[in-house]
């Protein structure tokens, strides 16, 4: 009978004629060990013939940690452009020899420290709203954090290098993106605008609609102009037409929508309260669903560079991390407005 036992290095080093530590000193690229070529040719083709691949556990033990990055955000359905970033992330975390992990951290989970602790981590990205207690459990271990929409603060990303190795904050999904909306509606002629919520719990992050309306209510402020009403849309037609008639009714001739889903809601209401879009009220969402192009009319928004963010994120862990230079401050273009029929 075949054996289907797990080659080990002791295997390998007995195939290749040479001792262990020289399969450990060529598998593992240990520099300043002077290995001739022929034996390291000698020792990879060894490994080859045998399928041989090291031990994730056994590499996790000897280096403190394992190539795992623990994703961490609460339990919540993935839409498309979660789900673009989370891919985004896979990759480029993939590309520094990473592996992504996601955790959906739910009422009465395992805490995360023990997740964390469980897979040896070598760095944590949050993901939205957590509890106050498991951030702070977090930040006592002295893994690389990054988290993002983390803080009320910062336009587009803050990274402070004495934060570093421990965490670093991005705002990249928060109050920064609410005020392109708004500045696209102001520099488009509007001076009475409205910041629409939605109202389905499944889809919307508090936190995350906070720091967007805050970022309309600070170009509103920045400009001058009326501070923006604020209304709840959804799938209740006749209670969301309620709201966008009085948005109508108390002069607002633009909308800044939490999100695309919130967008197409005043889309329908305003069409059911009569209303023309954009000649009476011009909308602009956030995140460019699918749906955002077929809707009428077609929906202007806001799109997010998942690729671009995710290649951020990673060079903030990897600084975090201890393994890569601090990324330099700056405000990285993580959107671009998606101009359509709606505003």
């Amino acid at each position: 009978m075949r054996n289907h036992r797990r080659a080990t290095s002791a295997d390998v080093a007995q195939e290749a004629g040479v001792s262990r530590a020289t399969v450990s000193y060529v598998l593992n690229d240990t520099p300043n060990q002077k290995i001739p070529e022929q034996t390291r040719e000698r020792v990879l083709a060894a490994a080859q013939r045998l399928a041989y691949s090291p031990s994730t556990a056994a590499r996790a033990l000897r280096r403190g940690r394992s190539d795992v990055v623990l994703g961490v955000m609460a339990t919540t359905p993935i839409g498309v452009v979660l789900g673009y970033m989370l891919n985004s992330l896979t990759e480029t975390l993939s590309a520094e020899g990473l592996t992504f992990v996601l955790h959906l951290h739910g009422q009465g989970a395992q805490p995360i420290s023990e997740v964390h602790q469980a897979l040896s981590s070598a760095g944590v990205v949050v993901i939205g709203d957590l509890p106050a207690e498991d951030l702070e459990d977090l930040h006592r271990s002295s893994t690389g954090i990054v988290r993002m929409a983390g803080t009320e603060e910062g336009r587009h990303s803050a990274s402070p290098v004495d934060m570093l190795p421990v965490r670093a904050t991005l705002d990249t999904m928060g109050r920064w993106a609410g005020a392109e909306q708004a500045e696209f509606l102001v520099k488009a002629g509007h001076s009475v605008l409205a910041f629409a919520n939605y109202d389905d719990p499944a889809v919307q992050l508090t936190h995350l609609a906070r720091l967007r309306e805050a970022g309309v209510h600070d170009v509103c402020a920045k400009y001058g102009l009326p501070t923006p009403l604020h209304g709840v849309v959804g799938s209740d037609l006749e209670a969301s037409t309620a709201v966008v008639r009085a948005w109508a009714d108390a002069g607002v001739t633009a909308v800044c929508a939490y999100n695309d889903e919130a967008a197409l809601a005043v889309l329908s209401a305003a069409n059911d309260g009569g209303l023309k879009v954009p000649d009476d009220l011009a909308v602009i969402g956030m995140d460019d669903i699918p749906s955002a192009r077929s809707a009428r009319p077609p929906l202007t928004t806001v799109a997010l560079d998942t690729a671009t963010l995710a290649t951020h994120v990673t060079a903030l862990l990897l600084a975090g991390m201890g393994t890569g230079p601090c990324p330099e401050v700056e405000d990285y273009s993580f959107t671009r407005i998606i101009v359509r029929a709606s505003a």
